[in-house]
């Protein structure tokens, strides 16, 4: 994917700094959207925008300013699909990570119940990943793809559902403190019956509670329902009520500017966008994650500089790298 020459500049939107690290992460997040954009029309699969996302389409035209990913959704029929299509038609590099994964290492990269998508730091040495993803240094740069599932019209089995996922879910997200508290297994069994599962205690387990939970989300009939949710963002919390959104809102595609590319769209972006209240109006620093995304990792960075002696910071060293290689 090619940039204009200034998209990696620093500038100011909506009162925001955007630093160049941060242009080199969108890039590289929107190259992973190319590339499931590829395999999505090869297959007839549909994906949309969602959360900051759509937002951003929608009020930026491309990134909200303070937001450093990137958030797709799809109905659960192609979500399906494209996890069964990704591991033959994924480039090199690009792998699958978390409970959809057959590598016990990248299933321990996403402990999340959705799928995503990053560079596998294993294939890359780091000059070929800096060239790849337009300077971007830091390991494992992905996007979440969330799968749209229908809302069961039966009480009972909602409530049921709601439940099971959060306390599955809970558990993976807590995992240490259950070891520490040295509660873990009578967690584990609470779990197994209330989902009549038993779990295989020499295998990776907290694969195995996602993928329980993969099942849950899916319990609903299509056929009765009309009503979809994101089960993860319905069931996260006890304080969040159960949200709905009518099926045919996703029937139709729009492609709409989005940085210098395009992105897709649900045709009927306001009413979903309208859920969250007056969306055309910024509330900076929304987000579920601390931001950027990678600052966890600019110290570990930071010291493998100084062990090769490199003296420079992390942007400059970056810039630099991609003016070298005429990729600036």
């Amino acid at each position: 994917m090619n940039f204009p020459e200034h998209f990696f500049e620093k500038e100011i939107r909506w009162d925001f700094e955007i630093s160049e690290m941060m242009k080199r992460a969108w890039a590289a997040e929107l190259e992973l959207v190319e590339i499931i954009e590829e395999i999505c029309s090869r297959h007839d699969l549909h994906y949309f925008a969602t959360g900051g996302t759509l937002l951003g389409a929608i009020r930026h035209k491309g990134f909200i300013p303070w937001d450093d990913d990137i958030d797709l959704t799809m109905l659960r029929s192609d979500y399906n699909l494209l996890i069964k299509y990704l591991p033959d038609e994924l480039p090199g590099g690009i792998v699958i990570s978390g409970m959809h994964s057959p590598n016990e290492r990248l299933q321990k990269a996403n402990l999340c119940p959705h799928l995503r998508i990053i560079a596998d730091e294993e294939y890359w040495s780091f000059p070929d990943y800096l060239n790849r993803f337009h300077g971007f240094p830091y390991p494992r740069i992905g996007i979440d793809i969330f799968p749209l599932d229908y809302i069961s019209t039966d009480d009972q089995l909602l409530d049921y559902q709601l439940s099971a996922y959060y306390a599955l879910n809970f558990t993976v997200q807590n995992w240490d403190l259950y070891i520490k508290e040295n509660k873990l297994n009578d967690q584990l069994q609470y779990i197994e019956k209330m989902c009549n599962v038993k779990f295989d205690r020499t295998k990776y387990l907290p694969t195995q509670l996602l993928r329980t939970i993969d099942q849950i989300a899916q319990m609903a009939d299509p056929t009765i329902s009309t009503k979809l949710t994101n089960m993860q963002y319905s069931a996260g919390s006890t304080q969040r009520p159960l949200y709905g959104r009518e099926d045919f809102w996703y029937a139709e595609t729009l492609i709409v500017p989005f940085e210098h590319t395009q992105m897709r769209i649900p045709k009927h972006y306001h009413e979903i966008l309208s859920e969250f209240g007056d969306y055309m109006t910024p509330v900076k620093f929304t987000a579920d994650h601390e931001y950027p995304f990678y600052k966890t990792q600019e110290k570990e960075l930071r010291r493998m500089f100084d062990e090769a002696g490199i003296d420079t910071d992390i942007e400059t060293f970056c810039r630099n790298w991609m003016i070298a290689a005429g990729r600036s």
